[in-house]
Order: C-alpha cells, then structure tokens, then sequence
C-alpha cells in the first residue's frame, strides 16, 4: 500500500486541492493510504484532539468522499514545519503533499511558509499541490 502523509493546517484553504492531487494518484481508492498529520505548536495550550480541529474534520469528510483510506496524526512541536518533519520521520511515508500558495507575477508557484523546510528535511518525496485556475501559463 502506497502512504501518503498529508499535512492540514489549523486554518487549511487548500484542503480540497491537495485530496484531489492525492485521489489522482494511480489506484487511490485501492492502493492509497492517507495520514491527516496536524501539529500543535507548543505554545497552543488546551488544543482539541486533532479529529476535532474543523480542517482535519473537513479533510476526513473530503476523503471519504473520494474513497480513500485515511487515518489522523497529531503531535506538538515548537514549529510545525519541525513537527511535519518529525511526523514524516516517525510515520514512513512513500509521498508527502502539501499546499502550495498563488504563483508569483513571474508565474512561479510560491510555497506555504516552512513548506520549503519540509522539502529539504523529510527525505521523501514531497508534492505541493493547489488550484489550477489559479496558475498563470507560461508565456
């Protein structure tokens, strides 16, 4: 079975491109496993369990929607790239898949503050994913 470690954020507007990136994968609804992986920081005091966070809550419902195996992670780190890389370290996963912001006026894609951290520590490849119509072709 293929493992996907997906990271939601507190407040995770790219919930829905990032499932999609991740149910596009060959075979996603019978090879995929997916891990919902949400970080505390450590200063967030009397944070919920993290199937309770309304972004993880939204993510289950996206991917039981799109058929996948999904299971939750949750931890505390002093910064959530930190605790990302800590989860990918401990959980083993094939691909991990972010969310990525707009692409910059020279068309570039531009990544989510610490999404670049997580690249260069986890040792596994990583997919950022967003929407399409928010890309500017290449000219």
């Amino acid at each position: 079975m293929y493992h996907v470690v997906m990271a939601v954020a507190k407040d995770d507007e790219g919930l829905a491109a990032k499932v999609d990136t991740i149910a596009g994968l060959p075979s996603a609804t019978d090879a995929v496993r997916v891990t919902l992986v949400h970080v505390h920081e450590a200063d967030a005091v009397g944070e919920e369990p993290v199937a309770n966070q309304p972004a993880v809550a939204e993510a289950l419902e996206l991917c039981s929607e799109a058929e996948l195996q999904v299971d939750t992670y949750g931890l505390i780190a002093e910064t959530v790239p930190e605790g990302l890389v800590e989860a990918i370290e401990k959980l083993d996963p094939d691909l991990v898949c972010l969310g990525g912001r707009r692409r910059s006026p020279a068309g570039k894609r531009q990544l989510k503050p610490g999404a670049q951290e997580v690249i260069l520590q986890s040792g596994v490849p990583v997919v950022i994913a967003g929407e399409l119509d928010h890309q500017v072709p290449r000219t």
